[in-house]
């Protein structure tokens, strides 16, 4: 009967080794796990329309009314947080993840370059076209039924129609 020969046995160890961590490393890397918190202000106060996106990926999802959140990220991937006004922040996903509470503190610097137009927001560097300004002020002392006849009148080179029907 011929004996095996000891260098494969350990070689052939040595590669069972390898694979197994490879595979240990892999289920702790790139397992799917699901993500969920809520997004609060520095006040404790839920923040809603918050965007929370998996980092170089198509996948994302916005805070309902609550400041809560829920999506599917694998681990070690990178969540960014988002929201007008506050600054970003990024938080590493874990094998075994709780819910999070993210607590986003002001921008008052970003704040003060967002411009909000009639179709969304853009910063003021990337803004074309003309803008104007209507303070509350122009609004205190008339009855206002609809948004859109409120800026009738208060801003140069607006046009309001009514539609009926």
């Amino acid at each position: 009967m011929k004996t095996p020969n000891h260098s494969h046995v350990r070689a052939w160890i040595i590669v069972l080794i390898g694979l197994l961590c490879i595979q240990i490393q892999h289920a702790q890397t790139g397992s799917p796990v699901k993500v969920q918190g809520k997004i609060l202000d520095t006040n404790q106060v839920e923040i809603t329309g918050a965007v929370v996106k998996v980092q170089n990926r198509a996948v994302g999802t916005a805070t309902d009314l609550d400041g809560q959140f829920a999506l599917e990220a694998n681990v070690g991937e990178t969540l960014e947080i988002s929201y007008i006004g506050y600054k970003k922040q990024y938080i590493k996903v874990a094998a075994s993840q709780h819910p999070l509470t993210i607590i986003l503190e002001e921008d008052s610097i970003e704040l003060e370059n967002i411009v909000v137009v009639g179709y969304g927001t853009t910063r003021k560097e990337k803004l074309t076209g003309a803008v104007a300004t209507v303070s509350t002020d122009d609004f205190k002392n008339r009855p206002i039924n609809d948004v859109s006849l409120a800026l009738q009148g208060k801003v140069a080179g607006i046009q309001v129609t009514q539609r009926s029907g």
